[in-house]
């Protein structure tokens, strides 16, 4: 596993006060996050909690990311744990994600990630568990809106100073993760912050490796004319020169209307 999801919704402050809360469930709960630590895993804590206060103190149990309950002022816990911890919510998973429109899901969606995301180390996330009965249109609904806000989430962490050269614990960086997705103005934004354009992955993978091989037209272009290298490795496979010669392209000129077509996002 990558991650561990560590619960525990009887240790909130519905159920104890700050002191109780401080006293006797975070000492265990650093405890248990020390020892699962030593997996080399990513914690997440989810309590259900939506006061400022306790949130603060989970702050402190060595969790990688805080999930904060769907009543919280998502903007409160901004302000209270920006620079401190990752954090995570708060989409009502009853409210608005069960009992919603699609065009409220969506709308919520997005002022979440708007308000989350304006200092960085905001990731979205319902609430709460979502219901077994929401309606297919509202998970397509909300899963959409974060796709199509994902700009604003690399504006926030550029904004905010975040090395957007930084590689994840497999390689990756925000710059080659734009250019499997296929996002132009995602990687247009990493590239005018400085991102690399040749960094590689644990494995050797690339940010115009992965353009090439899910035929993503526009980044491919952009990559190459940022001084992407057109034949470096794309880990254990061909070059992206190779890999585009195979779908009957000249890489970054794009003529051939099935490659044009595939490669939008």
């Amino acid at each position: 596993a990558h991650a561990i999801w560590l619960g525990d919704c009887n240790a909130f402050s519905g159920m104890l006060s700050l002191k109780q809360y401080c006293d006797f469930a975070l000492p265990w709960c650093k405890k248990l996050i020390e020892r699962v630590r030593r997996l080399g895993v990513i914690i997440y804590l989810h309590n259900s909690e939506i006061a400022i206060g306790h949130l603060e103190a989970s702050a402190t149990s060595g969790a990688d990311i805080i999930n904060c309950g769907p009543a919280a002022d998502l903007a409160a816990v901004q302000s209270a744990l920006a620079n401190k911890v990752c954090f995570s919510g708060n989409l009502d998973p009853l409210g608005v994600l069960l009992n919603g429109t699609p065009a409220q899901v969506a709308q919520e969606t997005e002022r979440l990630i708007r308000v989350g995301s304006r200092h960085g180390g905001y990731l979205f996330n319902t609430g709460e568990m979502n219901p077994r009965d929401v309606p297919v249109e509202n998970m397509k609904a909300m899963v959409r809106a974060v796709r199509e806000n994902r700009l604003a989430g690399v504006t926030a962490l550029v904004a905010a100073g975040v090395d957007v050269n930084r590689q994840s614990p497999t390689g990756g960086t925000l710059l080659v993760y734009a250019a499997e997705r296929g996002s132009l103005p995602m990687v247009e934004a990493l590239l005018a912050a400085g991102a690399r354009v040749n960094a590689t992955t644990a494995d050797g993978g690339t940010a115009l490796g992965w353009a090439v091989r899910n035929r993503h037209l526009e980044v491919v272009r952009r990559l190459i004319a940022a001084g992407a290298n057109v034949n470096a490795r794309h880990g254990a496979g061909t070059p992206p020169l190779v890999t585009a010669c195979s779908f009957e392209q000249g890489l970054g000129v794009g003529r051939g209307p099935a490659f044009e077509r595939e490669s939008r996002p």
